[in-house]
């Protein structure tokens, strides 16, 4: 991960208005990779409760997870090269 996306993205609005957004990250991880909410609220080392709350917007998430979004966010840009 290089600085200016993690930067980019640490940056952006927690909503699902924007690519980057730590919202959209879980759902194109999710269609990408055929994963359920348990599994990536596992990979990044969240509960799945927590992963609803940032959909529904009730929440949003930590610097450090946002930080863990945006490196599996990068990886499945990596991976779909």
């Amino acid at each position: 991960i290089t600085a200016r996306p993690v930067a980019r993205f640490l940056a952006a609005p927690a909503t699902d208005d924007d690519d980057a957004s730590p919202v959209r990250v879980v759902e194109r991880v999710r269609a990408h990779w055929d994963l359920r909410y348990d599994e990536i609220a596992r990979a990044i080392g969240a509960d799945e409760s927590t992963l609803h709350r940032w959909r529904s917007g009730a929440t949003a998430p930590s610097r450090v997870f946002r930080t863990r979004l945006a490196a599996l966010n990068t990886l499945m840009a990596a991976v779909a090269r």
